[in-house]
């Protein structure tokens, strides 16, 4: 089942926990700022659109694209280094 959700929760920090996966994440109706760094996410299945989120931070994990991932209407701020895509021949910072 999917994460409780917090309405009012406008931070989610789960950096360098040993994730491997988003499932269960759910939607966050509140959430602007998500950190996933320093986890093993290879993909970013099971990710959901979240609703109001600005910044997200995916530097550290293992991610060969960003595959997975809905878009995000409000995004802003997306952080990648450190990940097997920024070394594709395509990739623009």
């Amino acid at each position: 089942s999917d994460a409780k959700v917090m309405v009012g929760l406008q931070t989610i920090s789960l950096a360098n926990q040993r994730l491997t996966s988003l499932f269960g994440l759910g939607v966050q109706p509140g959430l602007r700022a998500l950190f996933l760094q320093g986890n093993f996410l290879a993909h970013l299945d099971h990710f959901e659109v979240q609703p109001q989120l600005r910044e997200l931070h995916l530097q550290g994990n293992k991610l060969g694209s960003m595959r997975g991932m809905p878009p995000q209407p409000h995004l802003e701020r997306l952080w990648v280094a450190d990940n097997p895509l920024t070394s594709h021949p395509d990739f623009k910072a």
